[in-house]
């Protein structure tokens, strides 16, 4: 009788320890997926707000050549001054959230981080020595949200 009660018990402990196994894989799976969707959602934000900084910073550029050629009224320079502060606030929100400008230290061209759109011969440089970036690229924690686009040399 003791032998067909432990069996019994045995059986019932198997089952709660495959229900609780079986339990673990799917929290661990909705975990998995929930990280995988914040994920997401931070590089949706640092892809918004970098495309929020590219327009800010085109039309300060717009303004400041528009401005060169004319005489600039109070309203304008006040106008300027809160483009500017916009923009400080958009990096303190983007080093924050640890968005970060890529840096070509060496001026080499790193395909990983950026795309080569335009090349131009220069024979007083090395191949993929970056000439122009027309698209500053961006990191997001140590990994790339937006590649640079730049132009390099090429002989």
């Amino acid at each position: 009788m003791k032998k067909d009660n432990s069996k019994v018990l045995l059986a019932e402990l198997e089952q709660k320890i495959i229900s609780y196994l079986s339990e673990i894989v799917d929290l661990r799976q909705e975990s998995n997926q929930l990280i995988t969707k914040q994920i997401d959602q931070a590089k949706q934000f640092a892809s918004d707000l970098i495309a929020l900084k590219d327009a800010l910073d085109v039309k300060f550029d717009n303004y400041n050549e528009m401005f060169e050629k004319t005489s600039v009224t109070t309203e304008v320079e006040n106008a300027i001054n809160n483009f500017k502060s916009i923009s400080r606030k958009i990096l303190r929100i983007m080093e924050t959230y640890k968005i970060q400008e890529i840096i070509f230290e060496d001026q080499k061209a790193k395909l990983e981080m950026c795309t080569i759109v335009e090349t131009r011969p220069n024979p007083n440089l090395e191949d993929e020595t970056i000439l122009f970036t027309l698209k500053k690229g961006y990191l997001l924690e140590g990994k790339v949200v937006r590649k640079a686009e730049v132009i390099t040399v090429k002989n």
